[in-house]
């Protein structure tokens, strides 16, 4: 009995207090933004990763090699994604980096942005719904991120509504 009563106490000894696991937990939350549950900060991190790194184009071996493609579950998240970007020291640098968004709300003319090559020596960043996923192609893109987030529609059976939610998948 002694023994486990020396356990607890070491345990309780190097469990963080209560207030330092509440704020752990208020920090991990705070990294998304919204209901839509996308890790942003993430996002722009793995962004920045891939546009600075290595992956340089074999023919030229100078320019960047290809578009990023992020799929992300609807415009607002679209929209929040590219003013990350911008704001960003590394990705927000117009003259390196376009990112483009991608969504069925958007006029044609700027649908069609995301199949032009950006100018020599920057790097195309295409930010679209995960519909983008099996209706077209992009031919330049050679890194696909994906967060992991859909919006469904379901039926709230109380209601008698249709409700348009966030989820993984």
């Amino acid at each position: 009995r002694a023994h486990s009563n020396r356990a607890n106490l070491t345990r309780a000894r190097t469990r963080p207090p209560a207030s330092a696991r509440l704020r752990r937990l208020a920090r991990a939350r705070a990294q998304f933004d919204d209901e839509s549950g996308v890790d942003y900060e993430l996002i722009v991190h793995l962004l920045r990763y891939v546009a600075t790194s290595a992956y340089l184009d074999p023919e030229t071996a100078d320019a960047p090699a290809g578009a990023v493609l992020v799929f992300l579950s609807g415009w607002d998240e679209i929209a929040r994604t590219q003013e990350r970007c911008a704001d960003d020291d590394v990705l927000g640098d117009g003259r390196k980096y376009v990112v483009t968004p991608l969504h069925a709300g958007l006029p044609a003319e700027r649908q069609r942005d995301v199949f032009k090559r950006p100018p020599p020596g920057a790097r195309k960043i295409v930010l679209a719904t995960n519909v983008a996923e099996t209706s077209l192609t992009i031919p330049d893109v050679t890194f696909v991120l994906d967060s992991a987030r859909v919006k469904e529609l379901s039926f709230d059976a109380d209601t008698r509504r249709l409700l348009l939610s966030s989820s993984s998948f």
